[in-house]
């Protein structure tokens, strides 16, 4: 997976407890059935522990100490786990619920606005 021109780390890429890839969702359906689809899908990325050398590289390497960063190039995985080149994708900062012997818990990674 990358972002813009950052790889992200194998270690990180092939750890986690989940990853959910959310495709658009349909708006509505018009009169003749055919879905009218929202632009953008999402990512939710759960990982039970993150060692702190993976939460730095998230906050000071891809997001270099920003809340969110845009990115206007990006391969990620779909739900099908095929990676995808996407135009635009914004990375949040994780969020955790404690910091315990130096291990981040419960972290949650949210990519949004990806097309």
């Amino acid at each position: 997976m990358t972002f813009g021109a950052t790889s992200v780390p194998t270690n990180i890429e092939n750890h986690g407890e989940g990853y959910l890839f959310k495709r658009p969702e349909i708006i509505f359906e018009d009169g003749e059935g055919n879905a009218v689809v929202a632009p953008y899908a999402s990512i939710t990325w759960t990982f039970d522990v993150l060692e702190p050398a993976d939460y730095t590289w998230w906050r000071t390497t891809l997001l270099g100490g920003a809340r969110t960063v845009k990115y206007t190039s990006a391969q990620l995985y779909d739900d099908t786990r095929t990676l995808v080149a996407y135009t635009n994708a914004v990375v949040f900062a994780p969020t955790y619920s404690k910091i315990s012997n130096n291990w981040y818990h419960d972290v949650v990674i949210e990519i949004k606005y990806i097309k």
